[in-house]
């Protein structure tokens, strides 16, 4: 099992899902992050599919927030920014 803690903003876009299928499929503990609430839903309903065996975590919020960016990217080794502005 790997044990590197990835970060993705921007979680539930099509690239973020693409990236979260395949880095839980090989062990990778990951944190999406993402701050429309449709593509947060979209992420626990994902999570919810795939089960236990690979499960992710999912927050909810905007990268532009400096508390968030501190809480989350200390937790994590490797951070892809997958988030756009629109």
């Amino acid at each position: 099992m790997n044990n590197h803690k990835v970060l993705i903003t921007g979680g539930g876009g099509l690239v973020g899902l693409y990236l979260i299928d395949h880095l839980t499929s090989r062990g990778y503990d990951v944190l999406a992050v993402d701050r429309s609430e449709i593509a947060t839903a979209k992420l626990l309903e994902m999570r919810e599919r795939m089960g236990a065996r690979r499960s992710f975590r999912v927050e909810y919020g905007d990268i532009l927030d400096p508390s968030l960016v501190a809480r989350v990217v200390g937790k994590t080794r490797i951070v892809i920014h997958c988030a756009g502005l629109k």
